[in-house]
Formats: structure tokens, sequence, C-alpha cells
């Protein structure tokens, strides 16, 4: 049953490794087919001597064992097996768990073995990459690593922090990377205090009271299996979980699918009173598997091209006091679903044009399918005294409109209108200009002038 994940998709969790021994670890742990277990050898040549369930970057050796509860903990959030002893806190129970140690027990490492870990994992299959870790130092080869990750179609979900802060001018990374999902935590109903907000968080997660698996001494032992911790090390995972179910409920979706419709589906977080400086610092919402997996896929429109034709006209310039019609020829792309009763919209907030039918319903449009609104363009009628000059219209096209998801897209669209009057080269015959007054200038003055005929006029003042 997809609807608690597959085999077929790889988180990797890099951290402080997984205690894989655990007896809700075990059977979810990826195995490196390629390596053949305690023969001492680096079969696969990946620079690791018998890394059956991972790797560990910090010591460079084959065995990512968590001797510091973290990895296990976040492991468990993401995909602890579901048996009847043990809590659950993911809901993806069935994907398999990639163990790559790039901290060390207490938690401290380098830049240099947490890219070391993303890379490893993309290089071995992992769909999903979860990392609970961060620093405020940026680094150009961690990022380097990160956009090589999203172009082999990998998923990055990082914690976005605990400060409290928003983190101005101490970004955190890697939450504050482009190419990442970055998370921030919430209780039952909105953020906690204790969770960074910023305007690089892309999403929220529950991040308090989460009950997970820690270090388990032995099969039997039970007492110190479990643990209930906070923080966004345990909202990130909680997030990777559902990507991942979502992943295994559409194979075929690929990471930018994914993480469009993670982000679309989310629960909106109404802020408390008194909380507009969170206002764009704490995502889109709250993820939210139930929607996610019941939402179809989106489309994805595009602005192919614009077809002007310009009314009563010998020409083809738009000249100001003339109308138009604009077609908007739209393309979805063959890869995405179909727009569900989509709608389109042309808007420009001057007074010099007004705009007929500038809002209409359209026919649904399917993957790899084109439309035209020629049958009812949109009519521009430009205003006599609108100033030569490029104009710049917003198309809006909204689609697959639910209670709580909409797709929109909007598009810039620029006109260029002459205006004939002001463009008309001519030279006058007869004029005379009055000496200013007061003269000099004392603030303003007054310039009066006579032309033979009415025109618009442009006055350079040299001196």
């Amino acid at each position: 049953d997809v609807t608690k994940g597959s085999k077929s998709v790889v988180v990797a969790v890099c951290d402080t490794g997984i205690r894989y021994t655990h007896e809700d670890l075990k059977n979810q742990m990826w195995i490196n087919g390629d390596e053949i277990a305690g023969n001492g050898q680096d079969d696969d040549g990946d620079g690791f001597v018998d890394n059956i369930y991972g790797a560990d970057t910090v010591n460079n050796d084959g065995d990512p064992m968590d001797g510091g509860d973290h990895g296990s903990h976040v492991a468990g959030t993401i995909g602890a097996s579901a048996n009847d002893d043990g809590p659950h806190v993911g809901v993806a129970w069935d994907v398999q768990l990639m163990a790559v140690k790039c901290l060390a027990d207490w938690g401290g490492g380098s830049w240099a073995a947490v890219a070391g870990s993303v890379d490893f994992a993309v290089v071995n299959g992992a769909s999903i990459c979860n990392l609970s870790l961060g620093g405020t130092s940026f680094s150009q080869a961690f990022l380097d690593i990160i956009v090589a990750a999203a172009d082999a179609n990998v998923i990055l979900v990082c914690a976005a922090g605990n400060s409290g802060s928003d983190n101005d001018g101490f970004p955190h990374y890697p939450s504050s990377y482009e190419h990442v999902i970055s998370v921030t935590a919430t209780n039952s109903s909105e953020r906690v205090n204790w969770a960074t907000y910023h305007e690089t968080v892309d999403l929220a997660s529950p991040g308090e009271d989460i009950l997970s698996t820690v270090i388990q001494n032995n099969p039997n032992n039970e007492n110190n299996a479990y643990s209930s911790w906070a923080g966004t090390s345990m909202a990130s995972p909680a997030a990777a979980s559902v990507i991942g179910l979502l992943s295994s409920f559409n194979p075929e979706w690929n990471n930018e699918q994914l993480t469009t419709m993670i982000l679309a589906t989310s629960d909106p977080i109404t802020n408390s009173v008194n909380s507009n400086y969170l206002d764009g610092k704490i995502g889109q919402g709250r993820v939210d598997a139930l929607r996610a997996l019941s939402t179809p896929l989106f489309p994805k429109i595009e602005l192919a091209e614009v077809d002007i034709q310009i009314i009563n006209s010998d020409d083809s310039i738009i000249d100001a006091g003339e109308a138009v019609n604009l077609t908007t020829i739209l393309y979805n792309n063959p890869e995405w679903g179909i727009a569900f009763n989509p709608s389109i919209e042309l808007s420009n907030d001057l007074e010099s044009f007004t705009i007929n039918n500038s809002a209409q319903n359209i026919d649904n449009i399917n993957p790899g399918d084109v439309f035209l609104n020629f049958e009812t363009p949109f009519e521009i009628i430009v205003d006599t005294d609108t100033p030569e000059g490029s104009y710049d219209f917003e198309l809006v096209i909204t689609s697959n409109n639910t209670e709580y998801a909409t797709y929109n897209s909007t598009s810039t669209i620029t006109i260029d209108v002459r205006n004939t009057l002001s463009n008309e080269n001519f030279m006058a015959d007869i004029f005379s200009i009055s000496s200013p007054y007061p003269n000099p200038f004392n603030p303003s003055t007054e310039l009066n002038f006579d032309l033979e005929k009415n025109t618009h006029v442009k006055i350079d003042i040299y001196n």
C-alpha cells in the first residue's frame, strides 16, 4: 500500500548516523548491494570499506552507526517501522533510510563532511536528503553540491534553526541556500517562539514534543529506545517523511513537482495578534499529508506568444487613441497536470488604458495542449493623451482552485505606444517666447510662448 510509503524511495539521513540495530529501524535501512560485508574491501570503489548501510564522511569509514541519538531520532521521525510495540511519528513507514554520518556524535562537523554526505547520497540513489543541522558560515563548495543535487532530481529538506529570531545579518545554512526546502517548527496551532523565522523559510512542520527512536542498547531493552524532543531538527524530518510518502504515491513526479505540491497543499498558519513580523517568514503553511496526497498535480502554463491586432489602422504601430485586440497563446507543459477550470485576467493600473474582456473563464487545458482566446480577445483602448512609451500589462492565469490550494501563474506583456502629436516632426515658422518673469528665477519663473498651431511641446532649460 503506497499510502504507507515505498521501498523505491530512499531518504538519506545526513546526521550523526543511525542506530541501525534498533528494532524499529533495522528493517528500514537502505542496503548497499554493491558492497560485500566484512571482507575489508572497498568493493564498489566509492572510497568506503564495508559500507553496507551508508557511509561515515566524518571518519571516512563505512560504518554510519549513531553514537549520539540525534540521527536515530531524525530517522525514526522519517520512517520508523509500523509495528505494534513502539510509537511512530513519520507517515512514510516503508521508505528506505540511508545512513550518512556527517556529524560527530556530539553534533559537531565540517561543511566538507556535510557536503560529502550529500554527494554520497546523490551518487547512491537517494531521492530525498534530510539535513537537521546548520551554522552561520557560507560555503560555496557546499552550495555547489546542493545545486548538483537539485540538478540530479534530489530534494534537500533542511532545518531552519532554533534561534527564535529572523537571523537578519546571520543567515542559517544550509536552510538559507536556494534549491532547498527550509522548514521551521510549529506546535499544534502555530509557530513556536524558539523556532527561526526568515524570508528563506518555505514550510512549517510539527517540531515540539516529537516522540521518536533513540539509541537502543539491545533488542530486549525498550526503556531507552524512545524519547520526546523538540527543535526544527524534528520538524524537518517530519516534512521529509510527507515528501517521501507523496513520492511513493506519485513515483513519476520529479523534485520540482513534489516541491510545488507539498508547498501548495500546506495548511496556512494564522498568526496570532501582534505577530505581523512573521508575515512572509514562516513559509507557505504547515505540511499536510492528506491534502498533498489527494490533490491532483498542478499544471505548468507558459505564455507562449502574444498576438496583437490594431483595430482600424493602416500600420502596425499602436498610436494613442487607437484600440487593439490582444490574443494570448497559452501552453501547458506535457509533464504536468490538467489545468482545471482556468481563468485569465489582464490588468494595468494606469488610467491611460481601458481593458474590455479583462477577466475570462476559459476551457480546461490538457498537458501538452495550447489555448488561444482568439474568440474573446482582450480589447485594450489607448487614451488619446497617453504619452509615448512602453507599458507593462500583467496576465494572471488561475486554475485548479480548491478550498486550500490554487494554481497561479503570472506573466508580463509589454506594448509600445506612439503619440503622433508629440512625435510629429514639425518645425514652427512663426513662434515667440516672452521674457521670463521674474528674472532671475526666484524661486520659480513663468515662461509664455506662442505657436502657430496646437501641439505637444518639449522645453529644455539650458541655463
